[in-house]
């Protein structure tokens, strides 16, 4: 055990400064701008209201920076080897749900 505890303020400043450095969830949507196949939004970017002024069809989410690009990754190679090609909006359309 430590000598000494943080005071509560330095713990909460630390904790909420730790999540906004390194946010763990990240949520895949398909592309806002052309020419693009997948966005990649931290949970706080993705509820900002840029994005969600836009309704981003969620096609995936991750626990980490680099699960999110293997989740991005797998989703473009099963796309691509079912299909032949990558179509990400006909591939996830659900219609007007």
């Amino acid at each position: 055990m430590p000598d000494r505890w943080p005071r509560r303020g330095a713990a909460k400043s630390w904790i909420s400064y730790s999540a906004r450095r390194s946010p763990l969830v990240y949520v895949l949507t398909g592309s806002l701008q052309a020419g693009e196949l997948i966005d990649i939004y931290s949970v706080g970017e993705f509820r900002r209201d840029f994005v969600q002024r836009e309704n981003p069809l969620v096609i995936g989410i991750a626990i980490g920076k680099k699960e999110s690009f293997q989740v991005a990754k797998t989703i473009i190679t099963e796309l691509y080897e079912r299909n032949g090609a990558v179509n990400i909006d006909a591939s996830f359309d659900t219609g007007n749900t």
